[in-house]
């Protein structure tokens, strides 16, 4: 025969069990959503973005890291999450990287729709060249015949008379 007092320290610790069992069964979430993006200088209604990167990340789990991609319809969902506080990152293709802090709840489903918007951004890369003026060595050289000696009018017959006949040098009056 079982003593009363096992017997109701048994009932308790089954029904505490029991709790924690139904109780697990709530704790995990969805997140569900869509990806759109609208133009700045146009008036028309957001378009759907198939083949968006969407990486969700535990703030309570830092090594909890799960990634999906938007389907043709711009449609996504993240199935069986601890419940807890994420940041979720956006990374659409011609689109700025998008992060998004959420909160999901034990036991329900969150929506979340993500409306992107594209930016222009310019880049001016400036390089030294090399330009039309070189502060290189220049090397001069020229080569005068002496038929050319005898036929040109020279100040003195010696090689001095014949270097302004090289392109750059001038000769002093």
């Amino acid at each position: 025969m079982v003593p009363r007092r096992e017997l109701v320290l048994s009932i308790v610790l089954l029904t505490t069990t029991l709790c924690g069992l139904t109780h697990a069964q709530n704790v995990t979430t969805t997140l569900k959503g869509t990806v759109s993006a609208i133009a700045e200088e146009t008036s028309t209604g957001p378009e759907l973005l198939p083949d968006v990167t969407l990486t969700l990340v535990n703030r309570d789990l830092s090594t909890s890291i799960r990634t999906t991609t938007s389907d043709a319809s711009g449609n996504f969902i993240f199935r069986d999450l601890p419940a807890g506080n994420y940041k979720l990152i956006i990374e659409a293709k011609g689109f700025p990287r998008a992060e998004k802090e959420i909160s999901l709840p034990a036991g329900r489903t969150s929506l979340v729709e993500i409306v992107l918007t594209p930016s222009v951004s310019e880049a001016v890369t400036v390089r030294q060249e090399e330009g039309l003026l070189s502060a290189g060595d220049t090397v001069t050289s020229n080569t005068v015949r002496a038929e050319k000696l005898e036929e040109l009018p020279m100040r003195s017959d010696n090689y001095q008379g014949a270097l302004p006949l090289t392109p750059g040098i001038v000769r002093d009056l």
